[in-house]
């Protein structure tokens, strides 16, 4: 079910498909489906970006519409279907790669992690599974620390102020990838974020998704309805479900 802007709840009319299974570490190999299943409730558009399998997917919307957890939901979602990967979570600061870390962490069940220190090595910034799959969390400050590394994917936080130049190295420390993925939360922004914007709209590998906060079921509403009051209207745009076409109509002017 998801709240629509009328208050009203509606079914989303999507679910998502069980990823992973019963996994044996001395096969190296799923063996069968689940004993149990672990539940991640989200919103449509979190779904729909969950389950995209474009090589590049933006999700751009307003503070407060679920975009950074529906790219940990993805990357979990990668973790717990493909062993023997190792899949990279970029913020633009190392400042912001603590709250990416904690929500990450939040929706990962502990025993699906490597026992004791092993599993968790925040002096890495690493996770490591039972699966053999590794998640290492970077800052793109300096964009030319990221090479020489390889990873199946990467998921960018707060994508509107991570640079080009950072997406093109990170993106080519995929080159051993069958699939390369990169899937980016931002809010709208003019600039190199929105000169990325209109070439993923014109690139069938890539898909752009709207979030609003208006439209995230799990977020209070209250902060927006009092910003609607003194926000200038432009700047709140951003919060809205119409995000993307505000962030293009800038854009053109």
């Amino acid at each position: 079910m998801e709240r629509a802007p009328s208050g009203d709840l509606v079914e989303t009319g999507q679910r998502s498909p069980v990823y992973g299974g019963r996994y044996d570490i001395w096969q190296g190999a799923f063996i069968g489906p689940a004993e149990r299943v672990e539940i991640c409730h989200c919103s449509d558009a979190q779904l729909a970006y969950i389950l995209d399998d474009h090589c590049k997917v933006e999700g751009a919307g307003g503070r407060g519409g679920g975009k950074s957890v529906a790219g940990c939901l993805k990357l979990l979602r990668h973790v717990v279907e493909e062993p023997h990967r190792r899949w990279r979570a970029l913020s633009p600061t190392f400042k912001l790669t603590r709250p990416l870390w904690r929500k990450f962490k939040q929706i990962t069940p502990r025993h699906w992690l490597l026992r004791g220190p092993q599993g968790i090595r925040q002096s890495d910034w690493q996770l490591r599974f039972v699966h053999n799959v590794l998640v290492q969390f970077n800052s793109a400050t300096d964009p030319d620390s990221l090479r020489s590394d390889d990873f199946h994917g990467t998921m960018v936080d707060e994508a509107q102020d991570v640079s080009t130049e950072a997406l093109d190295i990170a993106w080519f420390c995929h080159r051993e990838a069958k699939h390369p993925r990169m899937w980016m939360a931002l809010t709208p922004k003019p600039g190199e974020p929105f000169e990325r914007h209109k070439k993923y709209v014109a690139d069938a590998s890539a898909r752009c998704i709207v979030f609003g906060s208006y439209t995230n079921p799990f977020t209070p509403k209250a902060t927006f309805d009092e910003a609607r009051k003194d926000m200038d209207a432009d700047r709140f745009a951003v919060d809205q479900h119409d995000a993307l076409v505000a962030f293009a109509h800038r854009g053109q002017e």
